[in-house]
């Protein structure tokens, strides 16, 4: 691979985990109660990563046994189900911490 894909590459997935990582983490600790954060976050973020290494042996199953384009659309197709689910899931009427 030519040395511009192999660093837009590396550029781009660290600006996702940016972008995600420090986001999701942000939003958590204001839900998960002060006592419980620490063992919370590391709950949560152990699924997140538990759920990206299932998402990759997923994908490179499908792109073995098919083919890359079957992949990508598999891929697309849950990323914008996946997406549907989270705007769903923002837009929901908040939780009373409070009682």
């Amino acid at each position: 691979a030519h040395p511009f894909y192999v660093v837009a590459a590396v550029v781009l997935l660290g600006a996702y985990y940016a972008a995600t990582d420090g986001v999701i983490v942000a939003v958590a600790s204001t839900i998960i109660p002060a006592e419980l954060r620490g063992s919370g976050l590391a709950l949560l973020t152990t699924a997140i990563s538990l759920g990206r290494l299932v998402a990759s042996f997923i994908f490179g199953w499908i792109w073995t046994m098919r083919d890359r384009q079957t992949a990508i659309v598999f891929f697309t197709v849950a990323f914008t189900g996946a997406l549907g689910l989270a705007v769903a899931a923002l837009h929901r009427p908040q939780w009373n911490r409070h009682g």
